[in-house]
């Protein structure tokens, strides 16, 4: 690359646009049909006829050529003068290597911010060719220290353009023609072909570098990849653990191999795995369980001693100054029901204590329902009338019309009556979803079921419908 001085790209002439060669690298990678479709090319073609070129175009030296001149910059209003026939047009003239051209046209349309991701891809790409023919012995650390200092890029941008260049003209035409994105390009490098050449170097050996990123810009274009968070948050971290690589590799042959294999048979295989190995992990304790006389506690009707940590202790323990606090609002009914919940809590029977503090919360409603039926039955009136609003979902199934409070306690679902605190603006939408997940746990706890419940979700619950029911003001 020469070593041009900065009065060498001074030089101005007015010459035949019949004399300029142009340039057949183009990294716009238009056609000559597509810019002169362009409605924009029109007007730069009325603007040439009436003012001439303002702007000069900027050429080489073209060298044992038939036209003397070769265009670094300004295809189109080349190809403007050439269509109205304007006899001279104002050209700068620098002199140098291919390569300094390469770079001049590459910081002339980045300055100017006029190239696509696409284009600068391109132009890249000619410029780390030009300097791979001046210097075949570059390694790879001193190419990209080259492109720095031509581009000026951020580490991470030139970090992406440098994955980007490892593709060919297929890929970044591919990109052009918008049938992948330049980041699934980014992505299949380095969360895939990278990870890949790291920990698999047989399959990177036995397929090549071409062959690979050809079948992976394949698969982008069907929609095989998924989108980049797929592949980065996904694919990528089953690359970083040492468990299992040889189901990996297994995965992996078979999404190559498969043509129309999408990506997220890795992520299955892997799941697939990783629950037969726990499954099997389960049968050697129980096994060993069985063989020592030690009682299991998934065996029917037994029971064993619950693991408690400090922190779900200290918030059991909680509960009972908490509610004590509020103990003299509450009913006979309602103070009857909560010991016997908090009992429960604190015992470990957890299904019990959801029941007992369920009903508690769900009798304070109620008892606010008593004294206003009439206002209960125009909010339910209003809440079933009214197709779009947020309780549609439940209104169908709501009763109407009651005329005591004993109606509403035997038929009355537990959803409407908080549907209708929640219309009333008693509680908020987020916090009527929290005490819905509540009451079907509840419902689950109510039946032989197969649930299983921890401490933290009893305690949940606990705090719920103490802060939202039994300690609202509203419901008074």
């Amino acid at each position: 690359m020469s070593e041009s001085k900065p009065e060498e790209y001074q030089v101005l002439r007015l010459i035949s646009p019949k004399l300029i060669e142009f340039d057949l690298k183009n990294p716009r990678g238009e056609t000559p049909e597509q810019i002169e479709k362009d409605t924009r090319f029109n007007v730069l073609r009325r603007s040439v006829k009436q003012h001439g070129v303002l702007v000069p175009l900027i050429t080489r030296e073209n060298k044992n050529k038939k036209k003397p001149f070769r265009l670094v910059d300004g295809e189109r209003r080349l190809r403007a003068s050439l269509k109205e026939k304007t006899p001279l047009v104002p050209i700068h003239i620098i002199h140098g290597d291919e390569i300094d051209g390469r770079i001049l046209a590459y910081n002339i349309h980045m300055l100017r911010k006029q190239w696509s991701k696409e284009c600068e891809l391109t132009s890249m790409k000619e410029i780390r060719d030009e300097l791979l023919v001046e210097d075949k012995d570059l390694t790879e650390t001193e190419l990209s220290n080259k492109l720095r200092d031509i581009t000026n890029l951020s580490p991470s941008h030139l970090s992406d353009l440098i994955r980007l260049l490892k593709y060919d003209k297929k890929a970044i035409e591919a990109v052009h023609a918008g049938t992948i994105q330049m980041s699934h390009l980014v992505q299949i490098d380095a969360s895939f072909i990278s990870q890949i050449e790291k920990k698999f170097p047989g399959i990177y050996a036995k397929y090549g570098d071409t062959k690979l990123r050809s079948i992976l810009v394949k698969k982008a274009e069907k929609g095989l990849v998924g989108n980049t968070r797929y592949i980065m948050d996904v694919v990528r971290p089953y690359f970083k653990s040492a468990d299992n690589l040889t189901n990996l590799r297994s995965a992996i042959k078979k999404f190559i191999d498969e043509e129309d294999q999408h990506v997220s048979i890795i992520d299955v295989k892997m799941k697939a795995t990783k629950k037969a190995k726990k499954a099997k992990k389960k049968k050697k304790k129980k096994a060993k369980k069985k063989k020592t006389g030690t009682k299991s506690h998934d065996s029917e009707f037994e029971y064993g001693s619950i693991n408690i940590t400090k922190g779900h202790l200290t918030r059991i323990n909680d509960i009972r100054p908490k509610l004590e606090k509020i103990a003299k609002r509450f009913t006979d009914e309602e103070t009857e029901y909560i010991k016997e919940g908090v009992c429960c809590l604190e015992n470990h029977c957890f299904k019990g204590a959801a029941l007992m503090v369920w009903s508690t919360g769900i009798s304070r409603i109620f008892k606010y329902i008593e004294k206003h039926l009439s206002d209960f039955n125009r909010c339910t009136k209003e809440m079933r009338d009214n197709p779009k609003s947020f309780y549609k979902y439940f209104a169908p199934h709501f009763i109407k019309n009651v005329m005591d409070i004993t109606t509403v306690r035997e038929n009355c679902n537990d959803r409407q009556l908080l549907c209708y605190i929640c219309y009333k603006k008693f509680i908020t939408v987020p916090e009527f979803k929290k005490l819905k997940n509540n009451y079907d746990t509840r419902c689950d706890c109510a039946h032989p079921t197969s649930i299983l419940l921890k401490p933290n979700e009893i305690i949940v619950i606990f705090e719920n419908v103490y802060s939202l029911l039994l300690n609202n003001p509203k419901l008074k």
